[in-house]
């Protein structure tokens, strides 16, 4: 959700499905170009993105220069959004900044030197579609993005958010106090491949995960062991996720993933092997006519065979205007 001439997370297509250099002038939208029904949107800079993908299918490793005024160290502005009315000082720490979700008074706690969010992951929160009776859990939750994004989307839905670095998990359950969702989002600093054993097995009607994109060996490892994680297996491969997941849903619960385009089918056949049914796909392409970068799958516990391809989502026009599906999954109106 952002206004119509701002890239999303900072990373703008062109008609061409290339990136282009974020803009410069970080602008604030205009509040007169919102509708009464869709009054808040996720901010795109340049700070939140992630999800480039460089020619072995790794993360880009996020520019920490040309930050916005917000990414302040301390952080001296309170969140006076909503009921909650608390100093945001109060939950930063030396290093760390505060990112406005721009979607019911959210904001999330994220680092600089860190992994962050981007297209990616709003993407999938709109995939998921919670529904108000789902107990979900989020795999590899990194700060929290995807799960937060769920429960503004959701009010009904409780996640559980499941972390591997201590000190991102951390961060997350700050951003969970700050955001007033203690009662609905809970986060655990544990490996994915054990957390059926401390939340049970076949306890969940929705997982989501955003996995490490790149291969072991498949790129140049990251400055940051932080990010490191986040953009390469390290251990973790899709059979991985597919495992874990495939141990906390029950019957009939979903689990559903973003992935590189090249890669879709190793996912889909991980997820075979445990008993999820790959049932929806849908292709992700900077322009239409350009081959794919990602993929949103959902597979189904012990469903029945059957994959249907849904409408390719386009992120740009070939004018280079946003599309109209872009613009509804960002809550973005003329």
């Amino acid at each position: 959700m952002s206004a119509p001439n701002l890239p999303p997370r900072g990373d703008s297509i062109s008609p061409d499905g290339e990136n282009l250099p974020p803009r410069a002038d970080n602008s604030p939208p205009r509040k007169d170009n919102l509708s009464p029904r869709a009054p808040v949107f996720i901010s795109p800079r340049e700070s939140e993105r992630s999800d480039n993908l460089s020619a072995d299918g790794e993360k880009r490793f996020p520019r920490a220069d040309n930050l916005p005024p917000s990414a302040s160290p301390r952080g001296s502005e309170c969140n006076a959004a909503g009921p909650r009315d608390v100093c945001a000082s109060t939950f930063l720490r030396e290093g760390e900044r505060l990112d406005d979700l721009q979607h019911s008074g959210f904001k999330l706690i994220q680092r600089a030197d860190a992994f962050r969010f981007g297209t990616d992951s709003v993407l999938l929160a709109d995939f998921a579609a919670p529904k108000p009776r789902d107990r979900a859990v989020d795999l590899g939750a990194g700060t929290g993005a995807i799960a937060t994004l769920m429960a503004a989307h959701c009010p009904g839905v409780t996640v559980d958010l499941v972390e591997l670095q201590p000190e991102i998990a951390d961060m997350a359950r700050r951003s969970v106090a700050l955001n007033g969702l203690t009662d609905r989002l809970h986060v655990h600093a544990m490996d994915m491949r054990e957390a059926w054993r401390a939340l049970g097995a076949e306890r969940f009607t929705l997982a989501v995960c955003n996995p490490p994109y790149g291969r072991d060996g498949g790129g140049l490892l990251s400055r940051s062991e932080t990010v490191r994680l986040a953009r390469h297996e390290g251990g973790l491969a899709p059979d991985d996720v597919a495992r874990s997941a495939g141990k906390l849903l029950c019957a009939g619960g979903k689990l559903c993933v973003v992935y590189p385009a090249f890669r879709a089918l190793e996912m889909m056949d991980a997820m075979q092997a445990h008993r999820l049914a790959p049932k929806r796909i849908r292709t992700v392409h900077g322009v239409a006519g350009r081959a794919p970068r990602f993929v949103l799958i959902d597979a189904v516990k012990d469903g029945r065979p059957g994959l249907h391809w849904l409408e390719p989502l386009n992120l740009r026009e070939p004018d280079g205007a946003f599309s109209a599906e872009w613009r509804r999954i960002y809550r973005v109106v003329d």
